[in-house]
C-alpha cells in the first residue's frame, strides 16, 4: 500500500516538474522559429537540419535589435527634436517605426540571394546595403543630439544672434524698405517748412548787405567827424586854437552833414530789411502751405513702410527666438563639430558605431553570401532545382494536354469546314435543279397555251400568199 502511494506520488511529482521545462522548451522553440523566419530561413530546411537554426536565430536577433534601436531613435527624435511630451503618442509612434525598420531589414536580408557570379552577389547586396546605410544615417542623428545636448544648447544662442544680425541686415537692404531714410528726411524737411514760427534772417540779402555796408562806412566817418569837432574845440588838433573858430564851424558842418547821411542810411537799411522780411515771409507762407499739403501723404507712407518693416523684423526675431526644433539643433550640432575637432571625432565614432549596428544584419548576410556555399545553401539549391524540375514536368504535361486539345479543336474545325463546303455544293446543285425544273415547267405551260390557242383560233395560224402568220 505504501509502495503504491509512493510510486503514485513520485509519478505525479515527476509529471509536475516536467511540465514547466516542457513549456519553456516549447516557448524557446517558438521564439527560435520566429527569429529564423524573420531572417528569411526556410523552415522546412531547418526542420530537417536543426543544427543550422543557430545562425539564422542570431541573424533574426540582430534584426530585432536594429528595430529596437530604430524605436529608441524615434522616441528620442520626438522627445528632443519635436519637444513632444505625450508618452502614449511617443510609445505608439516609436514602436510602429521600430517594427517598420525591422520589417525593412528583414526584407533586405530575405531578398539577398547568392548569384551565379560573385560580382553579381556583391552588387545585389550593395543595393540593399545602401538602403540600410540611408536608414542608419536617419537613425543616428537623434542619438547624437542627446549625446551632445549640452554643447548644442551652448551653441544655439550664438547662432540665434548671428541669425538676428543677418535678418536685420537683410531687412535694412530690402528694396521695399530702403526708401525709409529718404522719406524720414523728407518728412523732417516738410515739418520744418510747415512751421511759421521759425526766425527770419535778412542779413544775406544783397540790398540789406549794401545798406549795412553804407551805414557802417557813414558811421565810421561820423565818428571821426565828431572827434575832429571835439579836438578842434579843445585846440588839440587842426588849427590848434581853442574855442569855436572858423575851422571849428567847418568841422561842425561836416559832422552835421555826415549825421544826416547816417540817418538816411539807417532809414534805407531799415526799409530794405523790412522789404526783404516781407518777401521772405510771403515765400515762407507759400512753402508752409505746400509743406502742410504734402506732409500727411509723406507721413502716412513713412508710417506704413516703418510699420511693415518693424512687423516683419519682430516676426523674424520671434521665430528665431522660438527656433528650438530639430533643424535648429542639427545646425547647432554641425557648428559644434565644425569648430571643435575632438567633438567631430566623437561624433563620427558614435555615428559609425550606430551605423554598424544598424547595418549588421545586411552585412552578416553579405558575408554569408560571399563565403563558400554551406549546407543550407546546397540543400536550398537542390530543393529549388527539384521544385523547378517538378514544375517543368507539370508544365510539359500541361503543354501536351493543351496541344492535344488544340489538335482536337483543329480537327473539329477542319471537319466543320468540310461539312460547310458539302452543304454549299448541295445547295448549289439544288438551286440549279430547281431553276431547270422551273424553266421546263414554264416552257411546257407556254407550249400548252400555244396549242390551245391554235385549236381555238386556227385562222390565225393559216398562211396565205397575201398574209403572214400572226405570232
Amino acid at each position: 500500500m505504501n509502495t503504491t502511494t509512493s510510486t503514485t506520488t513520485g509519478t505525479t511529482t515527476g509529471t509536475t516538474t516536467g511540465t514547466l521545462p516542457g513549456k519553456m522548451m516549447r516557448l524557446r522553440k517558438g521564439e527560435g522559429e520566429f527569429l529564423a523566419n524573420l531572417a528569411g530561413a526556410d523552415p522546412t530546411i531547418l526542420a530537417d537540419y536543426p543544427h543550422l537554426k543557430g545562425r539564422y536565430r542570431r541573424l533574426g536577433s540582430a534584426i530585432i535589435f536594429g528595430g529596437a534601436m530604430a524605436a529608441l531613435a524615434m522616441a528620442i527624435t520626438l522627445l528632443v527634436g519635436f519637444r513632444l511630451r505625450n508618452p502614449l503618442v511617443i510609445a505608439l509612434v516609436a514602436v510602429g517605426f521600430g517594427m517598420l525598420i525591422a520589417n525593412v531589414d528583414a526584407l533586405l536580408v530575405a531578398t539577398a540571394r547568392r548569384q551565379p557570379h560573385i560580382w553579381q552577389t556583391i552588387g545585389f547586396a550593395l543595393v540593399r546595403l545602401s538602403a540600410t546605410v540611408v536608414i542608419g544615417l536617419t537613425l543616428t542623428y537623434p542619438v547624437l543630439l542627446v549625446a551632445f545636448q549640452p554643447g548644442i544648447q551652448a551653441v544655439q544662442p550664438v547662432l540665434r544672434q548671428e541669425q538676428k544680425a543677418a535678418v536685420q541686415q537683410r531687412i535694412n537692404t530690402d528694396p521695399r524698405y530702403t526708401p525709409i531714410p529718404a522719406l524720414q528726411t523728407q518728412v523732417d524737411t516738410l515739418t520744418a517748412a510747415a512751421s511759421t514760427t521759425q526766425g527770419i534772417d535778412v542779413s544775406h540779402d544783397p540790398d540789406v548787405t549794401a545798406a549795412t555796408t553804407t551805414l557802417a562806412t557813414l558811421q565810421h566817418q561820423s565818428d571821426r567827424a565828431e572827434q575832429a569837432v571835439i579836438c578842434e574845440k579843445e585846440g588839440t588838433c587842426g588849427s590848434g586854437v581853442k574855442g569855436a573858430g572858423i575851422a571849428f564851424a567847418e568841422k561842425v558842418q561836416v559832422r552835421d552833414r555826415l549825421r544826416s547821411q547816417l540817418a538816411t542810411a539807417q532809414q534805407t537799411l531799415t526799409s530794405a530789411s523790412q522789404a526783404v522780411r516781407r518777401r521772405i515771409q510771403t515765400n515762407q507762407g507759400h512753402a508752409a502751405t505746400t509743406a502742410q499739403i504734402q506732409l500727411p501723404t509723406a507721413t502716412k507712407t513713412l508710417q506704413a513702410l516703418t510699420a511693415a518693416r518693424d512687423r516683419e523684423l519682430s516676426t523674424s526675431l520671434a521665430a528665431i527666438d522660438n527656433s528650438d526644433g530639430l533643424d535648429s539643433q542639427l545646425e547647432a550640432l554641425g557648428r559644434l563639430t565644425h569648430d571643435h575637432p575632438v567633438v567631430e571625432m566623437a561624433h563620427w565614432a558614435i555615428a559609425g558605431t550606430l551605423m554598424i549596428i544598424d547595418c549588421l544584419p545586411v552585412l552578416a548576410k553579405l558575408l554569408m553570401l560571399l563565403g563558400a556555399p554551406g549546407q543550407y545553401d546546397n540543400v536550398q539549391a537542390k530543393r529549388e532545382q527539384a521544385t523547378l524540375a517538378q514544375e517543368t514536368g507539370n508544365a510539359d504535361t500541361t503543354t501536351g494536354v493543351a496541344q492535344a486539345q488544340a489538335g482536337t479543336i483543329i480537327d473539329a474545325a477542319k471537319a466543320d469546314r468540310d461539312l460547310d463546303r458539302e452543304i454549299r455544293a448541295l445547295y448549289t446543285r439544288e438551286r440549279i435543279r430547281s431553276e431547270n425544273h422551273l424553266a421546263v415547267e414554264q416552257l411546257r405551260i407556254y407550249e400548252q397555251h400555244l396549242l390551245d390557242d391554235m385549236r381555238n383560233n386556227p385562222d390565225r395560224y393559216i398562211v396565205t400568199e397575201d398574209s403572214e402568220p400572226t405570232p
